[in-house]
């Protein structure tokens, strides 16, 4: 797999883009921010920061598709941070979660890097005329998390669709 930092040519516009990894198919070189969150998980004892990182929405013109990088800066905690990405089709029908959908070149929609005691997950990309948005909770370690709630069915922390 090619590293984030290794940008190459675009091999793929749009719907030839759903699923590949922006790395590989040469989208880094003008990625452009169109969104982001910051993942903040604080104690409910002292408010101390426990969790901290963010999640980055994408776009590359390009390739004319989106995808997001979650990073993870500071982690006190033994819990284990999910990541989605959610997609709208352009008629407004098939809310998809990825990473169900896997991709044709490598067998999971999430690749992840650590670096620098820095924690990276990419998703694989979906096509640009499609409406995303990047959500995140706790979905395992030892107590219960504070802030969001390990439910994901009931409270996600996402983006506005974009």
């Amino acid at each position: 797999m090619t590293p984030p930092q290794m940008a190459r040519a675009a091999s793929c516009k749009a719907e030839t883009c759903k699923g590949r990894w922006a790395g590989d198919a040469g989208c880094l070189a003008d990625k452009i921010v169109v969104g982001d969150q910051r993942i903040y998980v604080e104690s409910p004892v002292d408010n101390s920061k426990l969790m901290d990182g963010t999640g980055t929405v994408f776009y590359s013109p390009a390739c004319q598709s989106t995808w997001v990088d979650w990073q993870i800066t500071f982690d006190e905690t033994d819990w284990e941070p999910e990541f989605q990405f959610w997609e709208l089709t352009q008629y407004g029908a098939n809310q998809m979660r990825k990473p169900e959908a896997e991709s044709d070149l490598f067998p999971g929609s999430y690749v992840n890097y650590t670096t620098a005691g820095v924690d990276l997950w990419r998703s694989a990309m979906t096509d640009w005329n499609n409406s995303v948005m990047s959500c995140w909770y706790i979905a395992a370690g030892s107590g219960e998390p504070p802030i969001p709630t390990n439910d994901p069915d009931e409270e996600l922390s996402c983006t506005n669709w974009i």
